[in-house]
């Protein structure tokens, strides 16, 4: 989840690469599965409303059916998973070459790192896409499903907010996504207020919204779930990790925009 995020500049040094190839316009090739995934997210939007606004239970209970459908969404996104993997594989191990690779070696790596930037923008876009179009496909809006994913990922299973090798500065999580949470937390907490039936919960979320607004860095429930939403969770913690995703957790929850008259895209 990282500079998820800030327009673009997500999390690793090739994506600026890819940044600057998109803002050029470097061809219809590289901008059609972003406008794509664009097209799909704003159905998603016309459905379910957008990302911050989706509503927590107010009891803080994910129903099966829900997790169900978030793991239907993660499935659809093996392969794209394994084709991101591999082209930051590649950059891995061009970082491991040292002075003892011979000249050969060396103008081969170059020349297959060209053609794996040039595939980037396909597979970061065609994530996007796969995602969005699976969550229609299962009937969950991208708000509710960043909220298990960040639950399920960051707050239960602690997995790394991104990948060591993919960050490139301090900042761990986009401002927006960050705010997106807490906005969805607010609206937990004006629903729990209005129905009046559970006091203690309500002090419990109303610290965690505090705790989250005196630290820009941090995740809802980082210091553990409330019980009814970690019961819900756990009968599927297993399924959930096996479909974690490291390569692609930088833009996991990014939304793509375009821009300039639909000539560059923009993500965070």
């Amino acid at each position: 989840m990282p500079g998820w995020l800030k327009s673009c500049a997500i999390g690793c040094g090739v994506f600026t690469v890819v940044s600057i190839m998109l803002m050029i316009g470097c061809g219809v090739s590289f901008m059609r599965p972003f406008k794509d995934a664009v097209g799909v997210r704003e159905e998603l939007e016309a459905e379910y409303g957008t990302q911050e606004d989706y509503r927590p239970s107010i009891d803080g209970v994910i129903a099966p059916d829900r997790i169900e459908a978030f793991l239907g969404v993660r499935e659809a996104l093996r392969g794209e998973c394994e084709v991101i993997g591999e082209i930051f594989g590649y950059f891995e191990k061009m970082e491991e070459m040292d002075e003892t690779s011979s000249g050969g070696e060396k103008v081969s790596m170059v020349l297959g790192a060209a053609r794996h930037v040039f595939q980037m923008p396909r597979a970061i876009g065609g994530y996007a896409g796969v995602r969005n179009t699976a969550l229609l496909e299962q009937g969950m809006g991208l708000g509710e499903y960043t909220f298990i994913y960040v639950l399920s990922y960051y707050s239960m299973l602690q997995k790394d907010v991104i990948a060591e090798d993919l960050k490139i500065n301090d900042e761990n999580t986009s401002d927006r996504v960050r705010r997106t949470l807490r906005e969805m937390l607010r609206h937990q907490l004006e629903d729990l207020r209005a129905a009046g039936s559970d006091p203690d919960f309500e002090i419990t979320l109303r610290d965690e919204i505090i705790r989250l607004d005196e630290n820009d860095n941090a995740l809802p429930w980082q210091n553990g779930l409330p019980p009814a939403t970690l019961a819900s969770i756990e009968p599927f913690r297993t399924r959930i990790d096996t479909l974690w995703c490291a390569p692609a957790s930088p833009f996991a929850l990014s939304i793509n925009r375009q821009g300039n008259k639909g000539f560059s895209i923009t993500s965070d």
